[in-house]
């Protein structure tokens, strides 16, 4: 990118600056009041969320000079809608950053840092796409974003442990990036060569499924099992694609080299195709025999029984169960035959999980079934799919 003439912030830059401040201020007072927490619990989560917001300001400010579009020089008076967003969802990182300090909220409250990081989520692929529409492209944008993107998942990381959800392994999804960029800088001091990653039509997809991962991974209702089950399945291509990713910039690994792009398409064929097909048939199998498709006429009492634990009434918990049967139904048949199978296992995933969440590890059938929902939902349905329609859009950047 080419550095812009004017590296000084211009005087409107530097008011909206002031104003990103107090916005940042007034949120986390006005908050922080309506959490109503204990005083001492209260001064560690405004610790935790001051540290944050004030990191993201000096970020913020560390990266002003390079508010201009890639194709101009001229640093932009204003942050535009894109970046607005941004640092909006920068507010809501911070406040969840107060959970951190703090022992995990009970009752209603616990879904708290739930809806802070998922409608951070939300936003995170709203900025960019209101930059694009309104013409506010730029660098700052661009490294806001991505700075951003690695403090959400850390922080969602970090809870998802502190909370007993998983273990202390699962650090290697928030440090995975910073590792990477410490190993490139790491060779530069060497003085060793860096190879340009070559495009990937899957490093964005991945990293997006893993955002939504940890959104649900958060929710007070799952267990320990539950997001181990789900971790495997989606974490375990992100550190693939980072692991790639390091063999091509450090020179281990050519992109061009016939044999692997032979063993590439091997594992396209595996993984985009037959793979997909085993988790169908394994859907078909394991529906019928964990109950989620009543074959024998009655309705899963996992989930009767599961409700009921969580506090529901008799008979509301009975009627859950009959619509769960129903959505189980509608999304797991057409999984199975192919038909928009992506998108309906990721309903189907609410039955599967809600089984494995009572059964736990010991049910292994619902641990395969959760996972080969999982799995399509990642991949599609691979081969032999009555209808597999051309997602081009999930690829490239909307606006």
């Amino acid at each position: 990118m080419t550095p812009p003439q004017n590296r000084l912030r211009p005087f409107p830059l530097r008011l909206r600056f002031v104003l990103t401040a107090a916005a940042y201020t007034a949120g986390a007072i006005l908050f922080g009041q309506w959490l109503s927490l204990p005083p001492d619990q209260l001064r560690r989560w405004g610790a935790g969320t001051a540290v944050v917001l004030i990191f993201q300001l000096l970020m913020l400010w560390r990266f002003l000079p390079h508010n201009h579009r890639p194709d101009e020089r001229i640093v932009l008076p204003t942050l535009g809608l894109g970046n607005g967003i941004t640092l909006t969802r920068g507010l809501l990182l911070g406040l969840l950053a107060g959970f951190l300090l703090i022992p995990r909220p009970a009752g209603n409250a616990a879904w708290l840092p739930v809806i802070l990081y998922t409608t951070a989520d939300v936003l995170d692929f709203c900025d960019g796409l209101a930059a694009r529409l309104t013409n506010h492209v730029t660098g700052l944008g661009e490294k806001l974003d991505l700075e951003l993107d690695g403090l959400g998942i850390g922080l969602a990381v970090l809870l998802v442990i502190l909370y007993g959800q998983i273990g202390w392994w699962f650090l290697l999804v928030a440090l995975a990036r910073y590792l990477f960029v410490i190993g490139i800088w790491w060779r530069q001091r060497q003085a060793r060569p860096i190879f340009d990653l070559t495009e990937s039509r899957f490093r964005r997809l991945i990293a997006g499924y893993n955002m939504g991962f940890l959104t649900v991974a958060l929710w007070p209702i799952l267990t320990r099992d539950a997001v181990t089950v789900g971790a495997a399945v989606f974490v375990t291509p992100l550190l693939l694609i980072f692991w790639r990713d390091w063999l091509v910039v450090s020179g281990r690994l050519n992109p061009d080299d016939p044999g692997y792009q032979r063993w590439r398409k091997q594992i396209h064929l595996w993984g985009a195709g037959w793979l997909p097909l085993g988790c169908r048939v394994a859907i078909a199998v394991t529906a019928v025999t964990t109950g989620v498709w009543p074959v024998s006429g009655q309705i899963n009492p996992h989930w009767t029984w599961l409700l009921q634990g969580w506090g529901w009434s008799a008979a509301a918990a009975s009627t859950a169960s009959v619509w769960l049967t129903v959505l189980a139904l509608v999304t797991l048949i057409p999984v199975v035959l192919g038909v928009w199978a992506r998108w309906l296992a990721l309903v189907a995933i609410l039955p599967a999980a809600l089984n494995f969440i009572y059964v736990g590890l010991s049910g292994t059938d619902s641990a395969l079934l959760g996972a080969a929902v999982c799995t399509v939902a990642i991949l599609n349905s691979g081969r032999y799919s009555l209808y597999l329609p051309a997602e081009e859009y999930m690829y490239r950047r909307l606006g």
